[in-house]
């Protein structure tokens, strides 16, 4: 939830400066600041932007956004109450205030902000106001309003701006109130939709199976297994049938590969069974000995178990494969690695070398800053 806020803050901080001069820049500078993680940066660049004349609401939001990532909730407070009050008729501010509220775990404010923004008549949501609409259908859910969700969730979808997540959870309201035959009727407009996947699919199974709606998750499990089968969707369809606990009627000879035992091994690492995660990793990689994703995942479950030991001798493999792309990743991760074992001497060492090789972005800049004053 917090990744899907922070996807849809990002995608609205821009804002309508009137000058084109240095404020701008400077508004920018920290806008790249904010979403390389640079937070005091980002902060230094938006008092920068004030001081060269820009005073645009949004301004005041964005700094209240970097503040809170701070652990600054005085300050985020102080400049979001200023974001609101310049911009309380702007539906951009009020949602970025929702967003802000949301994100420091104020569901009541956030509903309150958001309903500045949602029009009474929602049989016409205009597009500026639709992101508002669907963060606060996304609340109501969670609380269990199920009938004011499934209200803004209808608006979004009869106005045209919606998502097929959108789709999805208005019929997972009904099936929440046992209204079987009108989350069908939501389901079944997925049929029509390109970007439907076999993992859709899957979430609807499992929604139908614990609400008792058995003649759903039989429905709904069959179209999700009918699209896996066609190998378009990075699953295959013994996959899709064992993550639905149906593997028992899976043809397994016929119907597995390295892709779909990676499928696996990453469901196994959502659910934090790494032990099950390694051994599909393995099977794949007894058909693909040379699979550059399986190493990674062995590599990702390696940090996860905090074993940098075992971490960098996945990294001396992964180090064998030629691609430009693995060998700067390879290099990077090495650094983090021995920065994860308090060995800032190599790190630094090896942060020369890789600043030698490869682009200085604000990421790398950043670890430089740090192994600098650690060493």
């Amino acid at each position: 939830m917090k990744k899907t806020l922070l996807f849809l803050l990002l995608s609205i901080m821009l804002i309508g400066l009137a000058s084109c001069g240095e404020g701008r820049k400077s508004y920018h500078a920290g806008l790249q600041d904010y979403r390389d993680g640079l937070y005091e940066e980002a902060l230094r660049h938006y008092r920068l932007a004030l001081s060269q004349g820009e005073n645009a609401p949004g301004i005041y939001a964005d700094m209240a956004m970097a503040c809170l990532a701070l652990g600054q909730e005085e300050e985020a407070k102080e400049y979001i109450a200023k974001a609101v009050s310049m911009g309380e008729k702007d539906p951009d501010v009020m949602t970025r205030a929702g967003i802000y509220y949301e994100l420091a775990g104020d569901a009541q404010n956030a509903l309150f902000y958001y309903a500045q923004v949602i029009p009474s008549d929602l049989s016409s949501i205009p597009q500026e106001r639709c992101d508002a609409c669907g963060l606060a259908a996304d609340i109501r859910m969670r609380n269990g309003e199920y009938e004011e969700a499934i209200r803004l969730y209808n608006g979004l979808i009869r106005t045209g701006y919606h998502t097929t997540e959108h789709i999805i959870l208005a019929g997972i309201c009904f099936l929440k109130e046992h209204q079987f035959q009108a989350a069908s009727q939501y389901f079944d407009l997925l049929a029509k939709r390109d970007e439907t996947t076999p993992w859709h699919y899957l979430t609807i199974y499992r929604a139908c199976l614990e609400a008792g709606d058995s003649d759903g998750a039989d429905t709904y499990y069959e179209r999700g297994y009918r699209l896996a089968r066609t190998g378009s969707y990075g699953i295959s369809g013994y996959a899709y049938q064992t993550i639905a606990g149906q593997a028992d009627d899976a043809d397994s000879v016929h119907d597995m590969n390295a892709d779909a035992y990676i499928q696996l091994a990453v469901e196994a690492m959502d659910a934090e069974q790494y032990e099950e995660a390694e051994e599909h990793l393995e099977k794949a990689l007894g058909i693909d000995p040379d699979n550059v994703r399986a190493y990674r995942l062995f590599y990702r479950i390696r940090i996860l178990e905090k074993d940098p030991d075992g971490a960098l001798q996945l990294l001396s493999r992964l180090e064998t494969f030629k691609d430009p792309g693995v060998q700067e990743e390879v290099a990077w991760n090495r650094i983090i690695l021995y920065e994860m074992l308090e060995d800032y001497k190599t790190a630094n060492a090896l942060m020369r070398s890789y600043t030698q090789d490869y682009p200085v972005s604000r990421t790398v800049r950043r670890e430089q800053i740090f192994l600098e004053r650690a060493d």
